[in-house]
């Protein structure tokens, strides 16, 4: 009930996203470990090296000398190599628009992952991918004009990205209780549908 008004509050039942989607949970590293470009063998030196071919030395007894093969500028071209040699490599025109092709594709994903990284609660709060959670909250006067977007912005992170996760808590700073924090719960707590619904109401 509303002190103010004397009204009974409307309840507003926490639409829990309860997915089992393991891409929800993982760091933008372990993502890339598999859908970077070294993992999906694309950088240059993945793509040049099955026609990459180390300059040939040879001594000449009849020259007296030691004698380096020449390169065709139209059949190679040589490349500083990632390991500070130089490769007489081969460029394979249709290879080429294959890779071009893929990188694409891959560029498309990147885009994808970096919108839905900035949307929503992980706009603000990151993706969450640790077991155990305690979220602090400043609610001091300096935040009192922006309490309603804190509210907000929880909301949004009990709705998105605390299920399934082990444990959770809520601790609010700043305030007029005796040692100025306040608890959600004395400990933490697993996040069941129940308890995040009773953390929104209890941030309300």
């Amino acid at each position: 009930r509303d002190s103010s008004t004397g009204r009974q509050k409307q309840e507003h039942p926490l639409p829990v996203l309860s997915s089992n989607n393991p891409a929800v949970y993982r760091t933008s590293a372990n993502w890339l470990s598999q859908h970077g470009l070294y993992a999906k063998k694309l950088t240059l030196f993945q793509i040049l090296a099955p026609n990459a071919y180390s300059p040939c030395e040879d001594y000449i007894p009849i020259l007296g000398k030691t004698v380096t093969s020449q390169v065709h500028e139209r059949a190679m071209v040589q490349v500083d190599w990632h390991d500070g040699t130089i490769k007489n490599v081969h460029v394979d025109l249709s290879g080429l628009y294959e890779y071009q092709k893929r990188l694409k594709k891959l560029v498309e994903l990147y885009e994808q992952r970096m919108e839905w990284l900035c949307t929503s609660s992980r706009k603000i709060f990151g993706s969450i991918v640790e077991n155990n959670i305690i979220l602090l909250v400043d609610c001091s006067l300096s935040n009192r004009d922006y309490i309603i977007h804190i509210q907000h912005s929880l909301r949004l992170l009990l709705e998105q990205q605390l299920f399934g996760r082990k444990f959770f808590n809520i601790i609010a700073f700043g305030t007029n209780h005796k040692d100025g924090l306040l608890r959600f719960k004395p400990t933490m707590v697993q996040p069941t549908i129940e308890n995040l619904q009773n953390a929104w109401q209890w941030v309300r």
